[in-house]
């Protein structure tokens, strides 16, 4: 791993005026970091740090500070979180790592003031706690979305299988129109042929009636010039 890839892990704290911490910085490595130090050097104080750096609401402010702050530098991103006095309460502002900070709250910030260690060292029933970070009816809506989607799929199945049993007999009825098909295509092609036969036929019959017309008239200018004949002679 090279230096840059080493430094892009490394976790830097820059705090002021939170818990007893007047000022500090602290680079954190990957891995596993053990605070240790004697009472009252301010470890407690860094574990809030990190904590309002998370995002976190459980931090507090230094006893004579109106305001504090938090940043953390990882991974070329940059976290800032802001804590301001607000008479008995303190209020937070920024942007802290996680979006959503109560599971950490929960079971990862385990300071002596934790719900969920004060609930095992007392010996009670984690059940409530565990879950409280769960959305039940956000569950239980989409368990219901999901039943219904998968009734939709069943309907969508049994619609599919209903067709795939109906196929065979499409695909024989498929094959008749495609025979019936075939044979109106042979007997239009035969009735084109006739067609064309009758065709040459009229223009035969068309050509002998013209043959014949051209006779008549012959015919009527000859019964007309031996009826001027009979004119003369009897004259």
């Amino acid at each position: 791993m090279t230096t840059s890839q080493q430094d892009s892990r490394i976790a830097r704290f820059d705090v002021q005026d939170i818990g007893g911490i007047d000022q500090t910085s602290v680079d954190i490595p990957p891995g596993v970091t053990v605070l240790t130090g004697k009472n009252a050097t301010n470890r407690t104080s860094f574990l809030q740090s990190i904590m309002a750096a998370m995002g976190s609401k459980q931090a507090t402010l230094k006893g004579d500070a109106e305001e504090g702050r938090v940043s953390l530098s990882y991974q070329g991103e940059q976290y800032e979180r802001t804590l301001t006095r607000a008479g008995n309460s303190v209020q937070f502002s920024g942007e802290g790592y996680l979006d959503d900070p109560d599971v950490a709250d929960l079971f990862a910030f385990l300071l002596e003031t934790n719900e969920a260690r004060r609930s095992v060292a007392r010996g009670d029933d984690l059940r409530e706690i565990i879950m409280r970070p769960v959305d039940i009816d956000a569950i239980r809506s989409e368990v219901e979305q999901l039943e219904a989607e998968k009734g939709e799929i069943n309907d969508e199945l049994a619609t599919i299988e209903s067709r795939q049993r109906d196929l065979p007999d499409l695909e024989q009825r498929r094959t008749e129109l495609r025979e019936q098909i075939e044979a109106k295509r042979e007997e239009l092609a035969e009735r084109e042929e006739e067609i064309d036969n009758s065709s040459r036929d009229i223009e035969e019959s068309r050509q002998e009636q013209d043959v014949l017309e051209e006779k008549l008239d012959e015919l009527r200018l000859t019964r007309s010039d031996l009826e001027s004949v009979r004119r003369d002679i009897e004259a």
